[in-house]
């Protein structure tokens, strides 16, 4: 197992695209859960092997040039997760999200469902690699 360096506390999240690419480029402020979560801080931004949706039109809305492919199975970036508030239907949760941060070398990995945290030697070169990508003042907080 590798030694390099992360908080033992870091975790990352494992998004569908085109939703992990919108929260590392700061166009979505929000992720939306069934579920409530305590977890603040910053979390690892991870893409899953598929596609969610017809994520071309998603970029049209949003505005943003249409690339020809999105990265899956790598920690694209980080957020700072600050609140998690009821959706007023009742469906499901908001997770306020900010900070943004995309990685230039986004490393591959394979994720996890909710929180994760490495679990064998390529996750862990993956967690040393992203942080070392993380501006100093996103590692303190």
């Amino acid at each position: 197992m590798t030694t390099s360096y992360y908080p033992k506390t870091l975790k990352a999240l494992t998004l569908r695209e085109p939703w992990g690419t919108l929260l590392v480029h700061g166009c979505k402020t929000e992720e939306y859960r069934s579920w409530n979560t305590k977890m603040r801080g910053l979390i690892l931004i991870h893409t899953s092997l598929t596609y969610q949706i017809d994520w071309q039109e998603v970029f049209k809305l949003f505005f943003l040039p249409c690339p020809k492919e999105l990265p899956l199975n790598r920690i694209l970036g980080a957020v700072e997760l600050y609140d998690s508030v009821p959706e007023p239907d009742g469906s499901g949760f908001a997770w306020k999200v900010k900070n943004a941060i995309k990685f230039q070398n986004p490393p591959e990995c394979r994720g996890a469902l909710s929180f994760w945290q490495p679990k064998d030697d390529e996750q862990h070169k993956a967690f040393a690699s992203a942080w070392a990508q993380l501006p100093a003042d996103l590692k303190n907080k």
